[in-house]
């Protein structure tokens, strides 16, 4: 589905929103007073401003400071498989703006065939479907990477990570005020990651603001905000604009979220690292939008080499193969538009009025 497309959908819920405001809603959104609330569970709300109720991590020298309970990330990290020791080590799986990671990754071969390919599949949820704060997601992201990595041990306490959408500059925050976790990576490969913030979030920001205000995740991936523009200071070798860990981007030439994707402008490429263009590799797959780039077989692929050579991938070794494949040859089936709609239903008027507005649908039926 296409940018226009979703703002079509936004303008359609926005008047029911409106024209339903004196129907009560099912208390399906309560704002919890600690940080219990767990944002894979589509019924809780995360309070972020609530005062931790438990011991933080410990810190590394060097290291941002922690702002959440230790038990607040612990709990939004699994691992679907289990962790079976496997020879090619962990592989975190980290979800963009308005998804779960098993909505973005169950129908993907991220899921169904690395465990295959030797490796232990694992996941981290950010607060509200990564709709919050930026700065917060990281946090989440590098107490992942700082637990998951001592569990790798056939890798010598390194993990792979795969990243979609936001979760892409979600690493590279994490990677920039967490610098311990450097030495505890083996490789990043990012799809369609909005590295530079994204043109498309200058049109929807003005939509959402009739909605009662752009979300915080969306206005800091716009072009020009300043999340964007501390992270990609080239003034900095240290900052996010830099592959701090060996770094895949796989960005599509025909995205209609992160914008644009051309040549040396595109948004999702990061200096050092391996970026590529699917149709690089693919030059059929010119229907691959942002939100089939997880489950496109061929992207999967250039995944691959970065990820069994233990190094950026290169187009000159990719397994092109993969661009005929299918998915059902990797025993997954492609995601449907419901998870679509879905994501751009949250994107547009977030995830608690997200739920009050379905609930008012429920009473309307």
């Amino acid at each position: 589905m296409g940018f226009v497309a979703w703002i079509f959908v936004y303008l359609s819920v926005f008047p029911l929103n409106v024209l339903s405001r004196n129907v009560v809603p099912l208390p399906l959104v309560k704002r919890q007073s600690a940080q219990a609330g767990i944002v894979s569970d589509r019924d809780h709300f995360y309070d972020v401003a609530a005062a931790p109720t438990g011991p933080l991590p410990s810190r590394a020298s060097g290291d941002a400071p922690w702002t959440q309970a230790e038990s607040s990330y612990k709990r939004m990290i699994a691992c679907p498989f289990g962790i079976q020791n496997k020879d090619r080590g962990i592989v975190l799986l980290v979800p963009g703006t308005a998804g779960n990671a098993s909505e973005v990754y169950k129908s993907s071969a991220y899921y169904a065939d690395l465990p295959s390919q030797g490796f232990d599949v694992c996941w981290v949820d950010t607060p509200n479907y990564s709709i919050s704060d930026m700065q917060l997601s990281a946090e989440f992201v590098a107490y992942a990477i700082k637990s998951l990595a001592p569990q790798s041990t056939k890798t010598g306490g390194k993990i792979n990570i795969v990243s979609y959408s936001q979760g892409g500059p979600n690493v590279q925050w994490a990677s920039t005020f967490w610098p311990s976790i450097h030495n505890l990576v083996r490789g990043h490969v990012s799809l369609a990651p909005s590295m530079k913030g994204t043109a498309s979030n200058l049109l929807l920001c003005p939509g959402s603001n009739l909605a009662g205000g752009c979300l915080p995740s969306i206005l800091q991936q716009s072009m020009g905000s300043t999340y964007m523009t501390a992270a990609n200071s080239g003034k900095d070798t240290r900052s996010a604009a830099y592959a701090l860990i060996p770094s895949t981007i796989i960005y599509t030439t025909s995205d209609e979220i992160v914008t644009p994707q051309l040549g040396d402008l595109a948004s999702s490429r990061l200096i050092g690292a391996s970026n590529i263009a699917l149709q690089e590799i693919c030059p059929f797959s010119v229907n691959v939008d942002h939100f089939a780039i997880p489950g496109d077989v061929g992207a999967y692929g250039i995944a691959l080499d970065a990820l069994l050579k233990g190094r950026p991938a290169q187009t000159s070794t990719v397994d092109r193969s993969y661009c005929i494949k299918t998915a059902s040859s990797l025993g997954f089936q492609v995601g449907n538009s419901e998870n679509n709609l879905r994501f751009g239903f949250r994107t547009a008027v977030g995830n608690q009025r997200d739920q009050m507005i379905s609930s008012q649908f429920r009473t309307l039926v």
